[in-house]
């Protein structure tokens, strides 16, 4: 990964102590995940502006390198800012792989998930994109069908997460527990993050 992308935060060792995996990667400091940045930065704020931009090119830089991480999303970047210079770095690469080139259709797939995040506005959303699709140069009418690609694959996501929440929910699984007394017992949604879980697309 390190040699596609230096921007990647590559785990130094691993192990297992009381019962709890470990990764030890390098010292990071001044940095935050991005999706902390989002939510509480000042969204009127020309210091996030500029960041969401810097975003999205970087988010364009590792689709283009040929990185694919199915959990893409906003809690998988690190960011720091320095004056006006802003750098980000990737992390968790528990469902990543290395591809020769991604597809336009899985790019729309990506950015679609990303968009499920809760803590970004309309405007954010689109200056992301922009950001993404800098190198491109598109029109007005070619970033609206873009947009519409994301926005469709979105709902296909929704309803995909629709469906395994209505089979999950009656079973004991990473979403959801078991609590028993006596003869009786229910399922209980644990208690997630507000960017997981289904998410209608905020186009």
């Amino acid at each position: 990964v390190r040699e596609r992308l230096e921007e990647a935060v590559v785990p130094m060792a691993a192990g297992v102590r009381g019962g709890e995996g470990i990764v030890v990667v390098e010292k990071l400091e001044g940095w935050r995940g991005m999706d902390r940045f989002l939510r509480d930065s000042d969204a009127a704020s020309a210091v996030r502006r500029r960041a969401i931009d810097a975003y999205g090119v970087f988010a364009r830089k590792v689709h283009d390198r040929g990185i694919w991480q199915d959990d893409f999303d906003p809690n998988n970047v690190l960011v720091r800012l320095e004056g006006v210079q802003v750098s980000f770095k990737l992390v968790d690469f528990e469902r990543l792989s290395l591809e020769r080139s991604i597809s336009a259709r899985r790019r729309w797939w990506s950015l679609a998930k990303m968009n499920r995040f809760v803590g970004a506005t309309r405007a954010d959303r689109l200056r992301f994109l922009r950001g993404y699709l800098a190198s491109d140069r598109l029109d007005r009418r070619a970033m609206k069908a873009i947009v519409g690609r994301i926005v469709a694959e979105g709902r296909k996501i929704f309803e995909r997460d629709c469906r395994r929440l209505g089979s999950n929910c009656v079973a004991e699984n990473r979403n959801f527990g078991k609590f028993v007394a006596g003869r009786f017992h229910v399922y209980y949604r644990k208690r997630r993050s507000p960017a997981d879980g289904a998410t209608e697309p905020r186009w």
